[in-house]
């Protein structure tokens, strides 16, 4: 596939096919509105220090609450892409990876919320997006079309009956609003410069386990001051 480079300055360039590029020029051209992230704990990252990884066989959780735009660049840099899941056994497998990493919902969850690193309402960032053309949502990277139904109820909601849109929720998310009903996760519409654990693809179809360990660094490290 035709990947062209983007120069990101000092020195840094990322490859991107030619939808990507076009897909960023219009995220960063948009106007910029930013939400607070839910409030589970990130992975303290030290001081210089690589941003630590969970393994789910061939994805990667990147542990670290960044915008949908970063997370893709991010994910195309290191790895391969955020993640892509064409088929309904592709994101039906991811969601049960996840639930099984999740810590499960019980009474005493609340108290330990702020505590707690992977809780079954941890939201994250997929590669799926309406920012090419409004109410059709495709893959980054190619541009193929969700071919589907996995949306949590009433989702996606930010654009109105009459066609006009009320909110600047073009970025998909992982999310379970009904994780204390022992809910898994489906899709959402969300602002995308909400700040989530972006979830990548192994790069051209290796295994994640061969394509991220330089950066598995699993150890967590004190957070650098300031």
């Amino acid at each position: 596939m035709f990947r062209k480079p983007l120069d990101l300055g000092f020195g840094k360039r990322i490859y991107f096919g030619a939808f990507e590029i076009a897909l960023l020029i219009i995220f960063h051209s948009r106007p910029l509105i930013v939400s607070a992230s839910n409030a589970l704990i990130d992975a303290p990252i030290a001081a210089g220090g690589e941003i630590p990884v969970e393994m789910l066989e061939n994805w990667i959780i990147v542990r670290k609450s960044m915008t949908w735009g970063d997370a893709a660049m991010y994910c195309n840099e290191k790895y391969f892409r955020l993640t892509v899941l064409p088929a309904l056994d592709n994101a039906k497998g991811l969601i049960d990876k996840i639930k099984t990493l999740s810590k499960p919902y019980d009474p005493g969850y609340d108290k330990l919320y702020k505590e707690v690193e992977f809780g079954m309402d941890r939201r994250y960032w997929i590669g799926l997006t309406d920012l090419m053309e409004e109410g059709k949502w495709t893959w980054i990277q190619d541009g193929t079309e969700l071919a589907y139904e996995l949306w949590y109820p009433k989702q996606p909601d930010h654009k109105m009956a009459d066609g006009a849109t009320k909110s600047l929720e073009h970025c998909v998310s992982l999310w379970n609003p009904g994780y204390n009903n022992k809910d898994s996760h489906s899709f959402n519409d969300e602002d995308c410069k909400n700040k989530y654990y972006p979830i990548c693809d192994a790069a051209d179809g290796a295994s994640a386990a061969a394509a991220a360990a330089v950066y598995s660094n699993s150890v967590l490290l004190p957070v650098a001051a300031g």
